[in-house]
């Protein structure tokens, strides 16, 4: 009976691995390629980055779903996997319809990752209709024209403490 168990208990671990451990790890750097400060030759450079990121959670927290979509590169691909129309979908649903949305943004680290591509890590705090919930963010953005479009994203939620 107890060899019947046991690939049971390794699709567990297999499962706990890809749930916890997983999404942690892809949020960490490479160790061959090296991370770098952001180096740049005037705050407005910087001071973009940071207005993008806020126009990003201010259109999200408005319900405005159009501009939303279009913080995002046409190369962007959902870190699910999912095709970029079904992403799309979803999202026009959960942002469209939701209401009294609250997104702040926390402990922002930004990194060059070269002249015309960058990281933004952070902590997004969401709350709506008394769902709150945190998550460690990671996206990368590219220099397009004028404006940094996001090219990928990864999140981590942060496990509420019981009180």
């Amino acid at each position: 009976m107890v060899s019947l168990l046991r690939p049971i208990i390794c699709l567990s671990r297999l499962k706990l691995f890809a749930v916890l451990i997983l999404p942690a790890l892809l949020a960490l750097p490479p160790a061959s390629q090296p991370v770098k400060t952001l180096q740049i030759n005037s705050m407005d450079q910087r001071d973009s980055i940071v207005a993008a990121l806020r126009l990003w959670a201010k259109v999200w927290a408005a319900g405005d779903t159009d501009r939303y979509l279009g913080m995002y590169s046409a190369s962007f691909v959902p870190a699910d996997g999912a095709l970029r129309q079904q992403w799309e979908r979803t999202r026009r649903q959960r942002i469209g319809g939701a209401r009294e949305i609250v997104i702040d943004i926390a402990d922002l680290r930004i990194v060059q990752v070269n002249q015309t591509r960058t990281e933004a890590a952070f902590v997004r705090h969401f709350a709506a209709r008394g769902m709150r919930e945190e998550t460690r963010k990671k996206l990368t953005l590219e220099k397009v024209a004028d404006d940094w479009k996001i090219i990928s994203e990864q999140g981590v939620k942060i496990p509420h403490k019981q009180e």
